[in-house]
């Protein structure tokens, strides 16, 4: 499997996307292998962005098409001397073969068919199968035939030109390119990917993949990034009131800024962040800390975010506090971190109101490891403190649980040494009573 920073792909189970998957649902998580990529903000050439967004979606009707175009960390080796391996798109989850990856590469460019070129499609193939899942396949679209190997897990299909920017044309190819599929790779796709394929090669250009073309033309290609960092500049400075050294600070951050859409994510996110509270002077600290919020889908990631806190508890009023001073909660997922570890809080012994309290003071905790943070703190706690106490301490220290295990130790060893365990205990409960002595 691909391998980055010394890490394998084939180091991940099957088991372990599974679970994810089960959590998640497969377009939300991908295989381990898919998320260790991360997407291109650039493109080369509007012909591959314009075939291949169209595969994109055919294949993988519910991922985001801009995921398929995605760059993967690898170790250099003899094949391939980079560190990075970048096949034109990538799918996941078509193959019957789990985990299996399906590249597809664009070899229009009259320099895959002269001598060096075709060498180079070879090494890329041979690299892409090398580091890939067991089961993987390469398919290589061009418009003439070459002598290339083929083999099991990778094939060649010849297809028409077309015009760009005209569907007819173009959609003919993605036909080609289904049926050729089909014919060779039957036995190895999936049932219902096969049954799509089939589907969309005896009907007219279908609408759904009218999300195709709307990706072509939103893509930023590597001759217009200048007037896109133009753009996006000059919004960052009017609209956010960002310096020129901040803005070079986040893009070091955030190199993908440079390949937002203005108008279809970041005048919405902000747009959004507003509606939940924040001033326009938070909502650029919430950029600053995390730029990639910009990447976030509102519907699919900040929306249920927000509507999940406020369930726990807390008002719209410590919803906006706690995304302007902790953005980072916007990117958590609510199945891996936030319901873990309020169902940790809960089992600890927190009422739901102490841990809305927990959560708008302390939204870091969402970031805690449970096994080897959190849970190692409250075992040290009980050797000192009752639940009742610890709950207490929990819900009006909140901070206390972002204290090292080391530094909470020897506090916890001065206080004993004090005689000062029980004062503390003490003041706890009077901080736990007091509303409810106030409301009387």
């Amino acid at each position: 499997m691909l391998r980055g920073q010394g890490i394998s792909w084939k180091v991940f189970g099957a088991a372990s996307w599974l679970l994810g998957c089960c959590a998640l649902g497969p377009a939300a998580c991908g295989p381990p292998w898919w998320r260790q990529g991360r997407p291109r903000t650039t493109h080369r050439s509007f012909a591959e962005v314009e075939l291949l967004s169209r595969l994109g979606e055919l294949l993988m009707p519910g991922e985001p098409i801009g995921e398929s175009f995605r760059d993967f960390p690898v170790e250099p080796s003899d094949v391939w001397g980079s560190r990075w391996l970048c096949p034109d798109i990538t799918a996941f989850g078509v193959l019957k073969q789990q985990d299996a990856a399906l590249f597809v590469e664009y070899d229009g460019h009259p320099r895959h068919y002269d001598e060096r070129g075709q060498e180079a499609d070879e090494r890329k193939t041979e690299a892409l199968l090398e580091h890939a899942p067991p089961g993987s396949c390469v398919l290589r679209v061009g418009h003439a035939a070459r002598d290339l190997p083929r083999t099991k897990n990778s094939m060649e299909v010849v297809v028409s030109t077309w015009c760009a920017g005209q569907g007819r044309t173009l959609m003919h190819v993605v036909r080609q390119v289904a049926q050729a599929m089909l014919g060779n790779w039957g036995d190895v796709l999936r049932k219902d990917v096969c049954e799509r394929l089939r589907s969309f090669g005896t009907t007219g250009p279908a609408a759904d993949l009218d999300q195709a073309s709307k990706f072509t033309s939103e893509a930023v290609f590597t001759g217009d990034i200048e007037t896109k960092k133009t753009n996006v500049t000059a919004f960052l400075e009017q609209e956010l009131k960002f310096s020129k050294k901040g803005i070079r600070a986040l893009a070091r951050k955030f190199p993908r800024i440079w390949g937002i859409s203005i108008e279809g994510n970041m005048k919405p996110t902000v747009a959004w962040l507003e509606d939940v509270g924040l001033s326009r002077q938070q909502v650029a600290k919430v950029v600053c800390l995390r730029p990639q919020v910009f990447g976030y889908s509102i519907d699919g990631n900040l929306k249920p975010t927000v509507g999940w806190l406020e369930v726990v508890g807390l008002s719209r009023e410590q919803v906006a506090k706690v995304v302007a001073g902790f953005p980072a909660v916007l990117g958590y997922s609510i199945e891996a971190n936030l319901k873990p570890t309020l169902a940790w809080l809960e089992d600890v012994g927190l009422s739901r109101e102490q841990v809305a309290k927990v959560v708008s003071i302390k939204p870091q905790v969402f970031g805690y490891s449970i096994e080897n943070n959190l849970s190692r703190k409250v075992s040290l706690l009980q050797q000192f403190f009752s639940k009742e106490d610890i709950c207490s301490m929990i819900a009006h220290l909140p901070p206390m649980l972002g204290l090292s295990y080391t530094r909470l130790v020897h506090r916890l060893k001065v206080l004993q040494e004090y005689d000062c365990l029980c004062k503390l205990a003490g003041v706890m409960r009077l901080q736990h009573y007091r509303p409810r002595q106030s409301a009387e």
